[in-house]
């Protein structure tokens, strides 16, 4: 069984609370409307760019810098040949917390143990990339991730070095 919705018994606002309401509203929409426009005024370089691109392997690379130019975060995509006929290792990652970077070129690397149970896979990706003038960079990739069964190796996928291109975005 539904409830009736309680009857307001509070009084109707007066001309004078309602004009007040419609001033807090307005002085609401006017900080608002301030507020975005200095955000959509503010330069780009302000959340750093983003630069897109392709590997050797015509799988995408993104880039994203910091205001002054710093690769900071990435994405890339690989397709590593596995050995034991197991065909290629398809997946996409993405890295941030670039340690040795600054405006003209970067190196990231990183490394993740995932797994569940007996089934483990062991991750490993190096980059290197440089500046080839103020909207490109170019560099090379490097991925392995090795499965495991227990503590048996069961297959390694290996992309030993692709290179890359990325431009600036937009």
């Amino acid at each position: 069984m539904s409830q009736a919705a309680p009857v307001s018994t509070a009084p109707r606002p007066t001309t004078t609370t309602a004009a007040r309401s419609r001033f807090s509203r307005r002085a609401v929409a006017i900080v608002v409307a301030v507020g975005l426009g200095s955000a959509l005024l503010a330069p780009a370089a302000l959340a750093g760019d983003l630069y897109k691109g392709r590997s050797g392997q015509a799988r995408p690379i993104r880039l994203t810098t910091d205001p002054s130019g710093t690769v900071k975060k990435g994405f890339f995509a690989v397709r590593a040949p596995c050995d034991h006929d197991f065909g290629s290792f398809k997946g996409h990652f993405n890295f941030k917390g670039v340690r040795r970077a600054n405006p003209d070129s970067f190196r990231a690397t990183g490394a993740q143990d995932v797994g569940k149970g007996d089934y483990t896979a062991t991750y490993n990706f190096g980059m290197k990339g440089q500046r080839t003038g103020p909207r490109k960079f170019k560099g090379t990739l490097r991925f392995t991730v090795t499965f495991f069964v227990g503590n048996e190796r069961y297959t390694r996928c290996t992309l030993d070095q692709t290179h890359w291109k990325a431009a600036l975005a937009g």
